[in-house]
């Protein structure tokens, strides 16, 4: 009966994160949406319901990000697994990463939802990644290292206050760790 109401409290809640951090509250959705309280927790019965939604939402943005790049005829096996590394679909660019590390002391069963979702759903990566080994164009390398490298690291940033210390972008940040992960260092 409320599932139409779900997309628009989604699209609220990412508003008002934006604006607020993690203080946003069901009064501030309620006010922006100009909806009853009563309504917003039909659907989501407590914040963290909604937290836990949104971090579903995200992560399955994601996933069809990479789906439509691993659909991508025009583009080699190496411009997918870097496509791929680093996907961050339109809606979640406007997004402000910058507060999520407090995720983990304010709502640590939601941040186990995003380590979770960080840490599965590789299968299509690997099999790229054995792919790009195959023809050469990557070098062969420990697969598990390198996910335990890459899931770290972006934990990491759901972890600590680093956004904000070093006044990146989570998507630039992104960019960089996928480009070290798959250039190194090394000047050439």
């Amino acid at each position: 009966m409320y599932e139409e109401y779900k997309e628009r409290i989604l699209q609220s809640a990412i508003k008002l994160y934006n604006e607020k951090g993690l203080k946003f509250t069901m009064d501030d959705i309620s006010s922006d949406l100009n909806m009853s309280k009563k309504t917003i927790y039909k659907v989501f019965s407590k914040k963290t319901d909604l937290l836990s939604y949104l971090v579903n939402y995200s992560f399955n943005a994601i996933k069809a990000t990479e789906q439509a790049i691993l659909d991508n005829d025009e583009l080699s096996h190496i411009e997918k697994l870097q496509g791929i590394l680093s996907a961050l679909p339109l809606q979640m660019e406007e997004v402000d990463f910058r507060q999520l590390f407090k995720l983990k002391d304010r709502y640590p069963e939601v941040f186990e939802d995003v380590q979770e979702r960080i840490e599965t759903g590789w299968e299509a990566t690997i099999s790229l990644i054995e792919i790009c080994k195959e023809e050469g164009s990557i070098r062969d390398f420990n697969v598990d290292l390198f996910k335990v490298i890459y899931s770290s690291t972006i934990e990491r940033f759901f972890t600590e206050d680093i956004l904000n210390e070093t006044g990146l972008l989570y998507s630039d940040v992104l960019k960089q760790v996928v480009d070290i992960l798959m250039n190194g260092i090394i000047k050439k």
